[in-house]
């Protein structure tokens, strides 16, 4: 194992195959979404003591046919894509996705939606374990009779303004990975494409670094990156978690106004401001993550 990488895009591609060009042959099946961590091994390589990306992934059906691949880009490199209604987008990459979500992101769309996270985890979302993190991982319900969309998909998103930083990101995927020595987080980008997708060749020429400002994804990103930190650290101790652990990493990443609530009270034992916690999501949500790694973490 050489380190682990989290990469921020959704299982778009969900019950496909991945054969990984440029390294040993293997395969996998992408059933979950790569917003956790995986394998440096699957998709990275050591050069001159540089991760770079393979030089390219193709998705292929279990039939064999190409479906996408994604290529290496770096943050400098333009991107010519276009996502609106009137571009003829058939909203594909938004069905059978298994949208996962961080904190944050429930944050988020909790407030767009006027709701208390705990009564939009319940509404919205269902949990289950990490096949790789063996952690509490939190996704969207999908609708069944509509090729499985995501539930906030009409006849287009509803939730837009709020959408989670895989859907904002797209078709840009963004991967980080932590370096041992010192600590630093470093991103690695690449480019979904997607044969079925109307957008490429539309819109504005730009840099990947204007399209993430574009797509106001500053704050998710470091929220991301926050998150996978603590991740990282957290794999790296290949712990365990019993049931009243979970209990207390579903509070502290996911279910956050129950731990504000919590933390009014004083039944929880940190030290924070509440009024900038219910006024900034961000600081709510680092506040969370890093009480989380206090209970969970023994360093």
């Amino acid at each position: 194992m050489l380190d682990t990488i989290c990469l921020s895009i959704s299982s778009k591609h969900k019950n496909r195959l991945i054969r990984v060009q440029d390294l040993k042959e293997f395969k996998i099946d992408v059933s979950f979404n790569l917003l956790y961590s995986i394998s440096l091994e699957l998709f990275f390589k050591f050069q001159k003591n540089k991760i770079v990306l393979t030089p390219k992934l193709n998705f292929l059906t279990k039939t064999g046919k190409k479906m996408s691949s994604i290529d290496p880009i770096s943050k400098t490199d333009d991107i010519l894509f276009e996502c609106k209604p009137d571009s003829g987008c058939k909203n594909l990459c938004c069905c059978g996705i298994n949208q996962t979500l961080t904190g944050y992101d429930i944050l988020k769309l909790s407030r767009f939606k006027s709701m208390k996270t705990w009564d939009f985890l319940k509404k919205h979302t269902f949990a289950y374990t990490g096949k790789q993190t063996k952690i509490p991982v939190i996704s969207l319900f999908e609708q069944p009779d509509k090729d499985n969309a995501c539930i906030f998909l009409e006849q287009s998103c509803t939730v837009y303004e709020a959408r989670p930083l895989s859907c904002r990101l797209y078709p840009v995927a963004r991967g980080i990975s932590k370096d041992k020595k010192t600590g630093k987080i470093l991103e690695h980008f690449a480019i979904i494409n997607e044969d079925q997708c109307t957008g490429f060749g539309k819109g504005k020429t730009m840099p990947v670094s204007e399209w993430l400002i574009d797509q106001k994804a500053s704050d998710y990103i470091d929220a991301n990156d926050f998150f996978m930190n603590f991740i990282i650290d957290f794999t790296s101790k290949h712990i365990s978690l019993d049931k009243e652990q979970k209990e207390i990493f579903v509070k502290g990443c996911y279910n956050l106004d129950l731990f504000l609530d919590e933390l009014k009270i004083k039944k929880i034992d940190f030290k924070a401001d509440i009024k900038e916690l219910e006024e900034n999501p961000l600081l709510l949500f680092k506040a969370g993550i890093s009480w989380t790694r206090n209970q969970l973490i023994k360093d």
